[in-house]
């Protein structure tokens, strides 16, 4: 492998990572710069809510795996954040619908995809550890053309429009990662 093709790798990690942590944030950023302050105020409890559970049960899975390359260690993590986020997701919705608000819709599905990227981490981490190029320039482009249209939609202050890249966003992550899901609900073991 040429130099050129390992910084390339750890670029396409590096973004690949970042957009996948880092999205909700820049959600809640633009809502605020565009004027959906309460929008904005109810994603940043969410988000703190969720965050805090979810990097307290972390436990440095990234590090641990990348540096044992173990594949059974990144199914025990891709299984234990699985089961932990569909308990977090059961709990946040009920504390979503709970509570009365305009953008319960929308603070559904921002919840949804924020599990489903915090799951996802592993499978990415997987991705650099296993050397699997073609899936991770794929994946970082898809996540580039779904930030630019958030930031498109959120421009242009349609939150109707959000919300359907969002619903679409969730699907690319299910589709694009559809066997380690299959393999978790449908495993023989």
């Amino acid at each position: 492998m040429t130099f050129f093709e390992k910084n390339l790798n750890f670029y396409f990690s590096v973004i690949g990572l970042s957009v996948n942590f880092f999205f909700s944030s820049f959600i809640l950023v633009l809502a605020a710069v565009y004027g959906f302050f309460e929008f904005a105020a109810e994603l940043g409890v969410l988000k703190a809510g969720i965050f805090m559970i979810c990097q307290m049960l972390s436990s440095n899975a990234r590090s641990i795996i990348i540096s044992k390359k173990s594949l059974n260690r990144s199914r025990y993590f891709f299984n234990f954040r699985t089961v932990i986020g569909l308990l977090i997701f059961i709990i946040f919705t009920i504390l979503i619908f709970i509570i009365n608000s305009n953008y319960n819709f929308l603070i559904f599905i921002l919840s949804t995809l924020i599990i489903i990227q915090w799951i996802s981490e592993i499978i990415i981490t997987e991705y650099h550890t296993k050397k699997k190029y073609l899936e991770k320039i794929i994946f970082t482009f898809f996540q580039i053309f779904f930030v630019f249209l958030t930031f498109l939609s959120l421009h242009l202050k349609n939150l109707f429009f959000l919300e359907i890249i969002l619903i679409l966003y969730i699907f690319f992550y299910l589709i694009f990662f559809y066997k380690y899901f299959l393999v978790f609900f449908f495993k023989d073991t």
